[in-house]
């Protein structure tokens, strides 16, 4: 994850008509600041918001989610970089988004691309 991101879901209070409203592109408000770097070349991750079709999934009992129906719809919006092709060696890929009332999320990647 470069960039933040909102995930929707329909459950006993949120119904499919509820979640393009959801998860529009004004859900991402609370986000502050989003920055992401490769190789600490800056990228202007803003300029990536992607909103997904909606997607029907079954999920198990005791998912990361928490979602106890056995099935839902799920919608997401967010920044999503789309790279290309890295040359052989060794980057690192970071993102750090600010989110109001909950904190800083700050995750750095290190690869190595072999061919």
């Amino acid at each position: 994850m470069l960039g933040g991101f909102n995930m929707c879901w329909t459950d006993s209070k949120t119904t499919l008509a509820d979640l393009p409203k959801q998860c529009s592109p004004s859900s991402l408000a609370a986000v502050t600041r989003a920055r992401a770097t490769i190789d600490g070349v800056p990228i202007n991750i803003r300029q990536y918001l992607v909103t997904s079709s909606i997607v029907k999934a079954s999920l198990p009992k005791g998912n990361t989610f928490g979602i106890k129906e056995p099935s839902t719809s799920f919608l997401v919006t967010g920044w999503f970089p789309l790279l290309r092709p890295l040359a052989p060696g060794k980057h690192t890929l970071r993102g750090i988004i600010d989110v109001k009332n909950y904190g800083t999320i700050d995750v750095t990647y290190r690869i190595m691309i072999t061919e």
